[in-house]
């Protein structure tokens, strides 16, 4: 009886526990982070198109961007290279990097505002990427 009742009083914590490592696992996933990246996409016309420019990042300026204003979505075939899809998209890539969240990031730059590739992943034959506009040039 002992041995049922500790079962018991452990099941609920060991569930409780592999819940929350299957939401950290799905929140930090490239899916979790491209799905705004994946509506536009499935809103737009790809067939036939090895890049497409799904939505622009642009610098918003100081005091923070809370509505998106600097993120911006890319979908390309695979035979290209992330950094090749970034100039397509007019960003060069420049010998400055920067570290942000314990990861280094290569800046590119369009003239007027610098990016960085936050995340890529396979979507539908091609690639989605996702790029944050970090400033100005």
């Amino acid at each position: 009886m002992k041995k049922t009742i500790r079962k018991r009083q452990m099941f609920i914590p060991m569930s409780a526990a592999m819940v929350a490592l299957v939401l950290v696992c799905f929140f930090s996933s490239d899916r979790w982070v491209l799905r705004g990246g994946e509506k536009l996409a499935d809103a737009a016309s790809l067939q036939r198109q090895d890049f497409y420019s799904l939505k622009e990042g642009y610098y918003c300026g100081e005091g923070g961007c809370t509505e998106g204003h600097g993120t911006g979505y890319l979908y390309y075939l695979n035979d290209i290279r992330d950094a090749e899809a970034m100039q397509r998209a007019g960003f060069s890539p420049t010998e400055e990097c920067i570290e942000w969240g314990g990861i280094t990031w290569r800046v590119y730059n369009n003239g007027f505002e610098s990016a960085v590739i936050v995340r890529a992943g396979d979507y539908k034959g091609g690639r989605l990427l996702m790029y944050e506009i970090i400033g100005a040039a």
